[in-house]
């Protein structure tokens, strides 16, 4: 049977080798060439997001921040629940209590909070207030963000994907894939993705299924080698011009035909994280420790960025900067165009879920691995 694992146990040497620092941040920055600049950022404020005795540190903080349209951060743990912070001065304006935390990542739309919980019920609160608007007993325990679609929510377990009426959280219909049995397959599922009359689906065994819109399939491709030690469904697969993006942990990430999922191109370096497309360049972080720019049409390699410490959290975007953390307790900038790294935030406690920016503010938000939730301006 499988045994499911954090990605962070794969490096458990290193983890058991870094000791829990106190909790705050220097800045650093660095000019490298005539394009590139340096990074620094300011604190705006810091909040403590789990309970004082809490004393866990197993349970890594994976749920990333999610920012509304009401001035909002919504923050889910794996502890205890979710709350909702004000974006201004961090207040918390509602909290939600489930037992065990969270299943997976938080879908904001149309003024109302999805998530699934440990306790096997998907929910549905409002915004504003955190009070509850329905909840459903479906009895999974891992589970991806929702995705809304229309009138339907689609969400996904290492095995399965669901089509929920988005107003009741009813069932409409559920596809369940055969998975092949992988000794460890990573902790965490990736969202649906919705795009040319599909619903792209990727399984726990690194197979990515794409289904119309009444949940029959029209193709399914495995990913993963034969001699594949880890496999996993947690980075999201994403559509480009070119092609379908979608990363298998270890046999590459690939660029597949949209409709009918035949190869066009892939790569020898695999990854846990999401992929990112930005101008004719994807990003993504690698399982070896790398940030990898490729060109979106040959994948070619365009340049890479060493790692300091072995594994990063997916990289996000600002202006012509990319951004990652890192399991060690580092916030780190580098280039776009060179991959040279212009500063970086140190915190102490490290991160597993990637930062979000508002890049109209120039602000950032992340959660460390203990649970405190940061603001930085970046200047």
């Amino acid at each position: 049977m499988s045994i499911i694992v954090h990605l962070i146990f794969i490096m458990l040497c290193f983890v058991s080798c870094q000791s829990l620092k106190s909790v705050g941040g220097k800045t650093s920055g660095m000019n490298n060439t005539k394009t590139d600049h340096s990074v620094s950022v300011k604190k705006i404020w810091i909040r403590e997001t789990f309970m004082k005795d809490f004393s866990r540190p197993s349970i890594l903080q994976s749920i990333k921040p999610v920012l509304t349209s009401d001035e909002l951060l919504i923050q889910g743990n794996k502890v205890d629940g979710i709350s909702a912070y004000t974006l201004n001065q961090g207040k918390k304006k509602w909290s939600f209590s489930v037992k065990g935390g969270l299943a997976g990542n938080v879908l904001v739309s149309n003024n109302l909070v999805f998530f699934g919980g440990s306790d096997g019920i998907l929910y549905s609160l409002n915004v504003r207030t955190g009070a509850i608007v329905w909840k459903r007993h479906i009895g999974i325990t891992s589970l991806s963000a929702p995705v809304a679609y229309k009138n339907y929510l689609y969400l996904a377990s290492p095995d399965k994907l669901y089509c929920l009426n988005i107003k009741t959280g009813d069932n409409v219909w559920t596809y369940s894939t055969q998975l092949k049995s992988k000794e460890f397959t990573v902790e965490g599922v990736a969202s649906p993705l919705i795009g040319n009359s599909l619903i792209y689906f990727k399984a726990s065994d690194d197979s990515l299924v794409a289904l119309n819109f009444k949940g029959r399939l029209k193709w399914k491709k495995s990913l993963a080698r034969s001699d594949s030690r880890f496999t996993s469904a947690s980075s999201n697969p994403v559509i480009g011009k070119v092609c379908l993006y979608v990363a298998s942990l270890e046999s590459g990430l690939y660029c597949l035909n949209k409709k009918t999922g035949k190869t066009i191109w892939k790569t020898a370096l695999g990854s846990h994280g999401n992929i990112l497309l930005s101008g004719s360049l994807v990003f993504y972080s690698s399982h070896n420790g790398k940030v990898v720019a490729l060109d979106q049409k040959s994948g070619k390699e365009i340049w890479s960025h060493k790692v300091p410490e072995p594994i990063a959290t997916s990289v996000v975007s600002y202006k012509d900067i990319l951004i990652y953390g890192e399991y060690s307790g580092v916030l780190r900038f580098i280039s776009k165009d060179t991959g040279k790294e212009l500063g970086s935030f140190s915190f102490g406690s490290g991160m597993s879920a990637p930062p979000v920016v508002s890049e109209g503010k120039s602000e950032l938000y992340f959660i460390s691995n203990i649970g405190w939730l940061y603001k930085l301006r970046l200047i």
